[in-house]
């Protein structure tokens, strides 16, 4: 198995869902895979509603309306220059001393 030390495979492909409300009951990302295929149904008594991916405008929905759910081919590279842990990463980030690192 090729995994990556922060514990993400850089061969796993799949949508992940973010809410845009991270208040709300539902707070949490979720990663699909790249063979699901979620529908989003409008509810019918929402408002006209505009369509964002990756921060770009690409559409409208109207109330009862269904919104199919695709990942394109290729969708994303992520790069990694140098090869620091996700401990390391955070602990640099967040400006921690030590380490929770073991090993």
């Amino acid at each position: 198995m090729n995994s990556d030390p922060s514990g993400t495979s850089p061969d796993a492909e799949g949508l992940l869902v973010t809410p845009v409300a991270p208040h709300a009951a539902f707070n949490r990302s979720v990663f699909l895979s790249s063979g699901e295929r979620p529908d989003l149904d409008v509810l019918p008594h929402s408002g006209d509603l505009a369509i964002e991916a990756d921060g770009l405008l690409v559409g409208h929905v109207a109330p009862g309306d269904t919104v199919a759910v695709t990942m394109p081919p290729a969708a994303a590279r992520v790069v990694r220059l140098g090869h620091t842990t996700f401990y390391q990463r955070a602990q640099r980030k967040l400006r921690l001393t030590g380490s929770a690192e073991h090993g």
